[in-house]
């Protein structure tokens, strides 16, 4: 994968497969901590259509689909 397709902080990301009940294959959040650049996980928040927190999770890279890089 190259440098700009690695899922790093603030990025935005969709889930490619059910992760739980409720987070499901397609759903947006944003990852809001990167352990570290080789960890296996990163921490996503996923919010409502009013900007409620659903959930906030560990997933793993692998579940995990760029959709948003975060350029700041």
């Amino acid at each position: 994968m190259d440098s700009d397709n690695v899922i790093r902080e603030l990025d935005g990301v969709e889930l490619i497969e059910d992760h739980s009940l409720t987070l499901i294959k397609g759903m947006r959040g944003t990852v809001v901590h990167e352990y570290s650049p080789t960890a296996p996980v990163v921490l996503v928040e996923f919010a409502d259509e009013n900007g409620e927190t659903i959930e906030m999770v560990d997933i793993p890279r692998t579940l995990l689909r760029l959709f948003w890089k975060f350029n700041g």
